[in-house]
């Protein structure tokens, strides 16, 4: 055996015997895509797009987008840094959850945006929440259908005190079906902190509680809301406010509740415009809170 032979054989010993090393490291990127006929595999891209939302995320950048192609359920799924789902139009982006679980749960950074469009969440009566804002600095949700969470609420933001000052949109969406509220917001649990936000253009109907809830519960942080054009309709209560802070009132309907307005423990104010619709309530159609006019409006 010549010299050439020998290291040969050497390096096919070598070479059976090393662990063996990936071809290529995934890297994440700031755009991808999921589809009916995806899988769960790859990078995401366009050409090979993922089955799940769960999956996406752990192949996304921090601030990128995750796109939907196609019709399909892409399953419920767990929100940690800044990241837009969006649903472009034409087709339907569901989640459908299980009992006990939550669709969307956003637990990322006091710095972080998160942005949700065009999604379907479905809740089959006895799933948990629609959404669920546990840490995040913004939030913005729009043109989505949340329905049928009746083990919680469709939209909860319940920041807990990884966040200080969240804020939030909920624009051209349908909440329906929950067990409890239809939008809550929760006031953070310390003071000198706040949660502030819009909602327009919001159909919170048929739930179980107040359509929408304003909740500082026994905290002293401030939850500033402006609400404009909001239809509140066949709940327990149209509007509960129990908080400290500021409630603007703007083209709101309250129709077919128990109570349209319903006041607890109002450490702040709520102001309108005077140009709501809170008739046709059960037991009343404002009970426990004073609704002063706006400063600057036209009434």
């Amino acid at each position: 055996m010549n010299r050439t032979t020998v290291v040969v054989a050497i390096g096919l010993v070598f070479a059976t015997t090393l662990p063996a090393v990936p071809t290529q490291v995934q890297a994440q990127t700031s755009r991808t895509f999921v589809s009916g006929s995806g899988a769960d595999s790859g990078s995401c891209g366009r050409a090979a797009p993922c089955r799940s939302f769960a999956y996406a995320t752990t192949q996304t950048n921090a601030g990128g987008e995750i796109t939907v192609l196609d019709s399909a359920g892409y399953g419920p799924v767990t929100i940690t840094q800044s990241l837009t789902i969006t649903n472009p139009g034409g087709v339907e982006a569901g989640i459908t959850a299980a009992s006990g679980v939550t669709a969307i749960t956003i637990s990322a950074q006091p710095s972080d945006t998160v942005f949700l469009k065009g999604l379907t969440l479905e809740g089959g009566g006895i799933a948990n929440n629609g959404i669920n804002l546990i840490s995040a600095g913004r939030l913005l949700v729009t043109s989505c259908v949340v329905s049928g969470f009746g083990a919680g609420t469709g939209i909860l933001l319940g920041p807990n005190g990884n966040a200080t000052n969240v804020s939030f949109t909920i624009f051209d969406t349908i909440v329906t079906g929950s067990g409890q509220d239809g939008i809550e917001i929760v006031g953070l649990p310390f003071e000198q902190s706040s949660i502030s936000g819009t909602i327009t253009r919001v159909e919170a109907s048929g739930n179980g509680g107040s359509g929408v809830d304003m909740s500082g519960g026994n905290t002293f942080a401030t939850v500033n809301v402006v609400a404009t054009d909001v239809n509140s309709s066949f709940n327990s209560a149209g509007f509960t406010i129990n908080f400290a802070g500021t409630l603007y009132l703007h083209r709101n309907v309250a129709t077919g509740n128990g109570t349209g307005v319903n006041g607890i423990n109002v450490y702040g104010s709520v102001k309108t415009f005077q140009d709501y619709l809170f008739a046709g309530n059960t037991n009343a159609n404002i009970s426990g809170v004073s609704l002063s006019p706006a400063s600057n409006g036209l009434y």
